[in-house]
């Protein structure tokens, strides 16, 4: 399986053509271009900042984390102060796999995954409500993922 998509970025792929990563060893192999030119362009996707880094892709319910929500924030106002003791709290909160500053009527969103509902409950009730300047909290637990990618279209990308 590539790691990039034909269709996604011709280029990209095209650098990256037959390398692989095998989940069971986790190390590079490759067939067609050779490993030193191929490995040479992914250090330089590296450094360029394109590429930012690598993850494993998790089954949430197989670790045991069977609830997702999506939590949306309303912060009392938007004092630098607030702001910033809001992000704090939640940089370090293992249970947020992404926070977004929004526009419109929430301050914040977040995607949260959790054990079971208590756990959110405590999350909500202990950690987000107990943050000083936290206004309102409102949460939309996730019946099913439909879709959930990793990749990001560069058709519009150049080669260097």
């Amino acid at each position: 399986m590539p790691i990039v998509h034909k269709a996604t970025s011709p280029f990209l792929y095209s650098a990256m053509e037959g390398v692989e990563l095998s989940a069971t060893t986790s190390q590079m192999t490759s067939a067609r271009p050779s490993a030193t030119p191929c490995a040479r362009r992914v250090r330089q996707l590296e450094a360029s900042g394109l590429i930012q880094g690598y993850a494993a892709i998790v089954d949430p319910k197989r670790a045991g984390q069977a609830i997702q929500a999506i939590v949306q924030i309303k912060l009392e106002q938007h004092s630098d102060e607030i702001v910033e003791r809001f992000r704090r709290t939640l940089i370090d909160r293992p249970e947020v796999l992404a926070c977004y500053t929004m526009t419109g009527e929430m301050d914040f969103l977040l995607h949260v995954i959790v054990r079971d509902i208590e756990a959110l409950s405590d999350f909500t009730m202990r950690r987000l409500l107990r943050v000083a300047g936290v206004r309102d909290v409102t949460s939309s637990i996730v019946l099913e993922t439909v879709k959930r990618s990793l990749v990001i279209p560069l058709e519009d990308l150049a080669p260097e």
